[in-house]
């Protein structure tokens, strides 16, 4: 059965095709190579992989359904353990531990002065935030999840605007339709899309893409 969908619901089939985020996504989008010029392996340290797991850890850890845990106690590997097939060679999907390295790219950013300060404003760089309670929108509302903008952090509806963004085609025409729901900088709300915002600043601010412009300074 083919299902056509137009429209907004377009990342429908996607959607219903995959059904939920998983570590091994990235094979279904497209991506871009963080390059390393100087690798430098984690040591291991004296007793690598000799410290036993509690069996309270382990209930913690398949609970979770954990594919790897890795200790790194004073700069050395202690303990590295992985599950279901995975190991230390196979990619995965970073998720929200891009999330900090977006974070240092943008104090790298304004170390370089591509970003003046933390209280520039997202519509120095994004036309689209200029408009109404938009243009209080400070960068640094947006690292500290802060915002103000309406977004429901919602995995388990599908036509979430979480999965909207994580299926679709056109993220930035979503970011830019996203309004302002509080008053920006008051409330933490956790909102995965200001990562996603941070990102374009980024890009707009150094004129190269967020993984080449890691790959240069990290």
């Amino acid at each position: 059965m083919l299902l056509l969908v137009s429209g907004p619901y377009r990342y429908l089939p996607s959607l219903l095709l995959y059904q939920k985020a998983d570590l091994d996504d990235y094979q279904i989008f497209n991506n871009r190579v963080v390059a390393a010029d100087n690798v430098i392996p984690w040591p291991k340290a004296q007793n690598y992989n000799q410290v036993n797991l509690s069996d309270e850890a382990k209930s913690v850890l398949g609970e979770y359904d954990s594919k790897a845990f890795l200790i790194i106690k004073n700069g050395e590997l202690l303990l590295e353990k992985y599950w279901q097939g995975y190991d230390e060679h196979i990619r995965a999907n970073s998720f929200s531990m891009a999330k900090s390295i977006v974070s240092l790219l943008v104090g790298i950013a304004i170390s370089e002065g591509h970003i003046r300060d933390l209280e520039q404003k997202l519509s120095d760089f994004l036309p689209a935030f200029s408009q109404g309670q938009r243009k209080h929108i400070s960068i640094k509302d947006v690292l500290t999840m802060s915002s103000g903008l309406s977004w429901e952090e919602s995995y388990s509806s599908p036509f979430s605007v979480t999965a909207q963004a994580y299926y679709g085609q056109h993220l930035v025409s979503l970011v830019n339709t996203l309004q302002v729901s509080e008053q920006p900088g008051l409330h933490f709300h956790y909102a995965s899309i200001n990562t996603q915002i941070l990102a374009e600043v980024l890009e707009k601010a150094t004129g190269i893409t967020v993984s080449d412009y890691a790959s240069t300074k990290l």
